[in-house]
């Protein structure tokens, strides 16, 4: 028997690779194009959910600072990637919380009716909070200053943006009778 010159089950074969070459390609493209998608998704979920916990961690913090009561609050720091059958996810997308130093100037102006004005000038230092999710998307970073939750685009933001102060040039007049 020469197995060379046998064309028995060729078809069979061939049509049987063909499918498996297939099965493999479908596979390949819900690897590329739609599973990124799904774990943007899940992500994106994520920082909606870490702004709503960042809206009730700006009220346990003014609950903490007024009435001397200590809090608890949580926030999701990352997402964990569900298990998708004979399809890989990267690593769990992870957050980082930080704080950084905050210098705030007051300066103030009081007079009373006679004319006679004082001008004060009062320093604090604060501390502003940021919380940034390090994943496959681009989502804004979320930062709480001041009593203000802010999202941080970063490079996205105008230059005419980044340069203008909260308050700018503020009058304040007080009037007090002695």
């Amino acid at each position: 028997m020469n197995f060379l010159n046998n064309e028995k089950g060729v078809s069979e074969v061939v049509g049987a690779l063909l499918i498996f070459l297939i099965l493999v390609v479908i596979l390949g493209v819900i690897q590329v194009q739609e599973v990124p998608k799904w774990n943007k998704e899940l992500e994106r979920q994520n920082f909606d959910t870490v702004s709503a916990e960042f809206i009730n961690l700006k009220s346990d913090l003014e609950d903490v600072s007024s009435q001397f009561v200590p809090k608890t609050s949580a926030l999701h720091m990352g997402v964990k990637y569900p298990e998708r059958f004979m399809l890989r996810n990267p690593g769990p997308a992870y957050g980082t919380l930080s704080t950084y130093p905050l210098n705030i100037t007051v300066n103030y102006t009081l007079s009373n009716f006679s004319g006679t004005e004082i001008t004060e000038n009062m320093s604090f230092q604060s501390k502003g909070i940021e919380y940034e999710l390090n994943g496959l998307s681009q989502l804004p970073k979320i930062v709480y200053e001041h009593g203000i939750i802010l999202r941080d685009f970063g490079k996205n933001n105008s230059p005419e943006d980044l340069s203008q102060p909260l308050l700018n040039d503020m009058e304040m007049n007080f009037s007090y009778r002695s």
